[in-house]
Order: C-alpha cells, then sequence, then structure tokens
C-alpha cells in the first residue's frame, strides 16, 4: 500500500479537507476559549 499513486491520493484527500478540519478545530475550540475566559473573569475579581 505505499505505492506513490496512493501515497499523492492521500495527500490530495488531506489536502482538501485541511480547511474543514481548521474549521471544526475552530468551532471547537473557540466555546472553550471562551469558558476559560469567562472562568478567568469570575475568579479574578
Amino acid at each position: 500500500m505505499t505505492d506513490p499513486e496512493h501515497v499523492e491520493l492521500l495527500a490530495q484527500q488531506l489536502s482538501a479537507r485541511k480547511p474543514l478540519l481548521t474549521l471544526s478545530l475552530a468551532a471547537v475550540l473557540a466555546p472553550v476559549l471562551f469558558l476559560l475566559v469567562l472562568a478567568a473573569f469570575t475568579v479574578i475579581p
């Protein structure tokens, strides 16, 4: 399964999914960051 064509196909699929991956990552991280900031503001004062 390590023929160059297969690897190239995999790379193409990965590069095609990259924007989707970054979007989902941002969607996951945004609420977490928001909660962290919220927690920081409630703890500090």
